[in-house]
Protein backbone atom coordinates (compact mmCIF):
# COMPACT_ATOMS: atom_id res chain seq x y z
CA UNK A 1 0.00 0.00 0.00
CA UNK A 2 2.89 2.38 0.68
CA UNK A 3 4.17 1.94 -2.86
CA UNK A 4 0.82 3.05 -4.26
CA UNK A 5 0.82 6.18 -2.10
CA UNK A 6 4.20 7.20 -3.51
CA UNK A 7 2.67 7.39 -7.00
CA UNK A 8 -0.14 9.75 -6.02
CA UNK A 9 0.34 13.53 -6.24
CA UNK A 10 1.15 15.04 -2.86
CA UNK A 11 0.24 18.63 -3.74
CA UNK A 12 -3.17 19.61 -2.34
CA UNK A 13 -3.42 22.65 -4.64
CA UNK A 14 -3.38 20.80 -7.94
CA UNK A 15 -6.20 21.90 -10.20
CA UNK A 16 -7.43 20.35 -13.40
CA UNK A 17 -5.86 23.16 -15.44
CA UNK A 18 -2.44 22.72 -13.76
CA UNK A 19 -2.51 18.96 -14.30
CA UNK A 20 -3.53 19.35 -17.95
CA UNK A 21 -0.88 21.97 -18.65
CA UNK A 22 1.94 20.02 -17.00
CA UNK A 23 0.97 16.76 -18.69
CA UNK A 24 0.63 18.43 -22.10
CA UNK A 25 4.01 20.14 -21.95
CA UNK A 26 5.82 17.05 -20.63
CA UNK A 27 4.16 14.80 -23.20
CA UNK A 28 5.09 17.22 -25.98
CA UNK A 29 8.73 17.33 -24.87
CA UNK A 30 8.98 13.54 -24.60
CA UNK A 31 7.35 12.88 -27.97
CA UNK A 32 9.44 15.59 -29.62
CA UNK A 33 12.69 14.00 -28.40
CA UNK A 34 11.54 10.59 -29.62
CA UNK A 35 10.71 11.96 -33.06
CA UNK A 36 13.99 13.87 -33.31
CA UNK A 37 15.96 10.76 -32.42
CA UNK A 38 14.09 8.53 -34.89
CA UNK A 39 14.39 10.91 -37.84
CA UNK A 40 17.67 10.49 -39.71
CA UNK A 41 17.77 14.08 -40.96
CA UNK A 42 17.89 15.67 -37.51
CA UNK A 43 20.05 13.06 -35.84
CA UNK A 44 23.68 14.25 -35.92
CA UNK A 45 25.12 10.84 -35.09
CA UNK A 46 24.45 7.24 -36.01
CA UNK A 47 25.35 6.07 -32.52
CA UNK A 48 22.34 4.20 -31.15
CA UNK A 49 23.55 4.32 -27.56
CA UNK A 50 23.55 8.11 -27.52
CA UNK A 51 19.98 8.14 -28.83
CA UNK A 52 18.89 5.71 -26.14
CA UNK A 53 20.48 7.85 -23.44
CA UNK A 54 18.78 11.00 -24.71
CA UNK A 55 15.36 9.34 -24.65
CA UNK A 56 15.97 7.86 -21.19
CA UNK A 57 17.18 11.14 -19.70
CA UNK A 58 14.25 13.02 -21.20
CA UNK A 59 11.82 10.51 -19.73
CA UNK A 60 13.51 10.81 -16.33
CA UNK A 61 13.34 14.60 -16.50
CA UNK A 62 9.66 14.61 -17.45
CA UNK A 63 8.82 12.19 -14.63
CA UNK A 64 10.70 14.40 -12.18
CA UNK A 65 8.94 17.54 -13.37
CA UNK A 66 5.40 16.13 -13.49
CA UNK A 67 5.63 13.54 -10.72
CA UNK A 68 4.70 15.75 -7.77
CA UNK A 69 1.82 17.53 -9.47
CA UNK A 70 0.00 15.05 -11.68
CA UNK A 71 1.59 11.65 -11.13
CA UNK A 72 3.67 11.80 -14.33
CA UNK A 73 1.57 9.53 -16.54
CA UNK A 74 2.67 11.54 -19.64
CA UNK A 75 -0.82 11.42 -21.07
CA UNK A 76 -2.96 14.54 -20.52
CA UNK A 77 -6.26 12.65 -20.44
CA UNK A 78 -5.02 10.21 -17.81
CA UNK A 79 -3.43 13.05 -15.81
CA UNK A 80 -6.71 14.92 -15.62
CA UNK A 81 -8.67 11.79 -14.70
CA UNK A 82 -6.14 10.91 -12.00
CA UNK A 83 -6.31 14.44 -10.58
CA UNK A 84 -10.11 14.46 -10.56
CA UNK A 85 -10.18 11.05 -8.91
CA UNK A 86 -7.74 12.28 -6.25
CA UNK A 87 -9.91 15.36 -5.56
CA UNK A 88 -13.03 13.31 -4.91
Amino acid sequence: MDRVLLLLPNEPTVTMWNAFLIETVCTFMFVMINLLVKTGKTSPTKDGLLCCFSVAWTLLAMITVAGGKSGACLNPAVGIAQTIWGMI
